[in-house]
């Protein structure tokens, strides 16, 4: 939503315009002609806001008092896109207000100058930072570029970026403004600006910035690795066991098996050989000597 800020409250920061300045006792000392010639250089000049309202209004009372209706239309015109509610003060005679009336009804159908920002509510640290700025409306084509304002909530450090105006202007900020914090608030505004740099109107103020939340990245997730054992159930056998000879194909299976046979047959052999006598203390004389 588009901000239009009366004279009393427009910034009060910024350089004096001293063109300004004169062409204000030029119309009090009614040297109209002089007043026109210092307007032109005053609105050369990177105006606030306030002043670019004094100067269009200043400009339509100044054609109007030389009667030229038409162009005091455009300058009340342009004075109506920056400020469509504005009203002359009450000591202006009402034929100098004529071509403001006329000005009005000549610029109510096309509208005056209209934006609005977009921005997320909240990021992540470490992501883009971004806001777009449409210019909604701009029939007399007097919006040239978009600045944008922003701090960190709470901080008097303030940033600006510049970009030429368009239906969708997007601009990245910086990031970093929140310096080794994780997470905080960032607050910002826009300004819409003449091809001069003068302010012809805001986007929020210092007053009631817009918002965006950075937030932390989101915590790592660590899957745990689950036990050797869990593993080995889980696994087949190895393919190169598949691939091994049956036992009975194996070399050392035979070799075994021969082993074992001739153990037997070495063992049935021992069992039927015939025995020698047994040792002479063996013998048993109880019965008397041996005989033949």
């Amino acid at each position: 939503m588009v901000v239009w800020l009366t004279a009393a409250l427009a910034h009060a920061d910024g350089g004096t315009n001293t063109d300004l300045a004169r062409a204000k006792e030029y119309y009090m000392g009614l040297r109209f002609d002089a007043v026109l010639s210092a307007l032109d250089k005053a609105i050369k000049f990177e105006n606030r806001y306030s002043d670019m309202v004094e100067i269009y209004e200043l400009m339509g009372l100044t054609y109007a008092a030389l009667g030229h209706n038409k162009k005091a239309r455009e300058a009340y015109g342009r004075l109506l896109m920056i400020d469509p509610e504005h009203k002359l003060p009450d000591y202006v005679a009402p034929r100098m207000g004529k071509a403001l009336k006329e000005a009005r009804a000549e610029h109510s159908k096309s509208g005056y100058i209209r934006a609005s920002d977009v921005a997320p509510a909240s990021v992540t640290r470490g992501d883009p930072l971004t806001v777009e700025v449409r210019l909604e409306n701009d029939p007399l084509g007097m919006v040239a570029r978009v600045r944008v304002s922003y701090r960190q909530k709470g901080h008097t450090d303030l940033r600006q970026t510049e970009v030429p105006a368009g239906p969708q202007a997007r601009i990245a900020l910086d990031a970093t403004i929140l310096e080794n914090q994780q997470t905080g608030d960032v607050e910002y505004w826009c300004t819409l600006l003449d091809r001069n740099g003068s302010e012809l109107g805001f986007v929020g103020s210092t007053d009631a910035p817009s918002h965006i939340s950075i937030t932390a990245p989101p915590a790592a997730v660590i899957l745990a690795t689950p036990p050797s054992s869990s593993l080995m159930t889980a696994t087949t056998a190895p393919t190169a066991a598949l691939d091994e000879p049956p036992v009975y194909e194996r070399w050392w299976f035979w070799t075994a098996t021969g082993a074992v046979v001739v153990g037997i047959a070495a063992g049935v052999t021992y069992a039927l050989w015939p025995r020698a006598p047994a040792h002479r203390d063996d013998i048993n004389y109880a019965d008397g000597p041996l005989t033949k």
